[in-house]
Parts: structure tokens; sequence; C-alpha cells
């Protein structure tokens, strides 16, 4: 009878241990921790990876539209998402609350990292970057135009981006659709935008224009590479708001009236 006790208490004791180590507070915040990190250095080496290999493409594309487009399907399609690419709209996905700020920075510094590696590489084995895109060297002769086409062709990409990564307001949840709509968002931007050479993507503007203004000693237009790292942040400040305040409100409209 003894022996029996004793076994038991031994298995009750062990039970409320295992019980107290289960329902402690700091065990889930260290689990939670390790996800999170773990979830950090995968989208920070997938931005990295993606960048390298989607500006090498670019670059090679010797800037053919056709080429570029296809390009940037192909990108979507593999990847689901833009983010791994393009520093304006992983900052999209932080304004809806898709990622935390520590991801949202991590992501940025794979993307411009990716980007300056795949730009570096092309310097060396292109025989040079002229007819690809953002090279206009006259960009200020006519600086109110061009800030005025990117503008444009940034806002009409990012609430392209911003309507299909809403899960109330998107236009399709099939993965070879949303590929086409954002697709053809970016390639109706890109003719909207400066003689059509953008293509909103931060990162990728300050590795191609760091290397051209290596490859040819000139840096002026280095200068007006704010009109192509700015617009698309602050385009995706007004896509949000756009979709939030005004798109949404009308869907609703819509819904409600039965259309």
């Amino acid at each position: 009878m003894q022996r029996f006790e004793s076994d038991v208490n031994a298995e009750g004791e062990s039970q409320a241990a295992y019980t107290r180590f289960e329902s402690s507070p700091s065990v889930g915040r260290l689990s939670d921790t390790h996800v999170e990190k773990q979830t950090i250095i995968k989208s920070t080496l997938i931005a990295s990876i993606g960048s390298f290999l989607f500006t090498y493409g670019i670059l090679a594309s010797a800037g053919n539209n056709m080429a570029i487009l296809v390009i940037f399907f192909l990108s979507i399609l593999i990847t689901d998402r833009l983010t791994v690419f393009n520093p304006a709209v992983s900052f999209i996905d932080l304004l809806m609350a898709r990622i935390g700020f520590q991801e949202f920075m991590f992501n940025v510094i794979g993307q411009v990292g990716g980007s300056l590696l795949g730009a570096m590489v092309c310097f060396f084995v292109l025989e040079d970057f002229t007819n690809a895109p953002y090279l206009n060297a006259k960009i200020g002769d006519n600086l109110l135009g061009s800030v005025q086409g990117e503008s444009i062709g940034s806002v009409l990409f990012m609430v392209v981006l911003a309507l299909q990564e809403d899960d109330y307001l998107k236009f399709s949840d099939d993965k070879l659709e949303h590929a086409l709509v954002v697709t053809l968002g970016f390639g109706a931007a890109r003719v909207l935008s400066s003689e059509g050479q953008s293509l909103f993507n931060p990162a990728f503007a300050f590795s191609l224009e760091l290397f051209e203004c290596i490859q040819d000693g000139s840096w002026g237009r280095f200068g007006f590479l704010w009109v192509f790292t700015c617009t698309p942040f602050v385009a995706a400040v007004v896509a949000i708001t756009f979709n939030s305040q005004v798109y949404k409100r009308f869907y609703d409209k819509k819904i409600q009236y039965g259309f």
C-alpha cells in the first residue's frame, strides 16, 4: 500500500511539474520569439536572393518591355509576394500590419543588398546599362515631368497591389490570376511613368544608378535619385489611404445596394 501511494505521489508530482512547465508564461514567450526570429531570417534570405535574381534578370533584359513583364510575372507566380523584391511593397505590408517593423527593416536590408549584388554582377558581366530602366541622363532638364510621371505610375501600381493584397477587396484569389492582375497593373503604371522607364523599386533604382554612375564616371543624375526612391513610398501611403477611405466605402455601398 505504501509503495502504491509513493508511485501515485511521484506521478502526481511529475504531472504537476509538467503542468507548471507548460503554463509558464516565459516558455510561451521564448517559443514565440524563436519562431519570429526564424521568420525574419527566412524572409531576409528570400528578399536577398529574390532581389539579386530579379535585378540581374531585369538588367539582362536590355530594357525590353516584354521581357521585363515576363520576368515580373514569373517572379510573382513563384513567390506569391512582391515584398521580397521591393521596399515600397514591404512598406505596404507594414502599414497593413502584415509584418512588424523589425521584419520590415531586415527585408529592406536584404532587398538593397540583393539588388546591389545583382547590379554589381551585371556591372562586370554586361557591356553597358544603356538600355536598362531609370537611365535618363537628362532627368534634370525635365524634373517636373519626371516627378509627375513617376508619381502617377507609382500610385497606380501601389493601388493595384494594395487592392490585390487586401483579403476583402482583392480582384481574385487564384494564384495565376493574381500574378496576371498585378503584372497588368505594373505594365500600365510603366506606360504612365516618365518615358516608361521606371520599376517603382527604390532598392533597384539605387543599385542601378550607383553602378551606372561608377561606370560612366558621371554623378550628376545621382542627385535626382530621390525621384525614384522616395516616390514609391509616398505612393504606398496614398494607395493605402485610397483603398481604405475611398474604394472600400464605394465597395460597401455597391454590396449594400446589390450591384
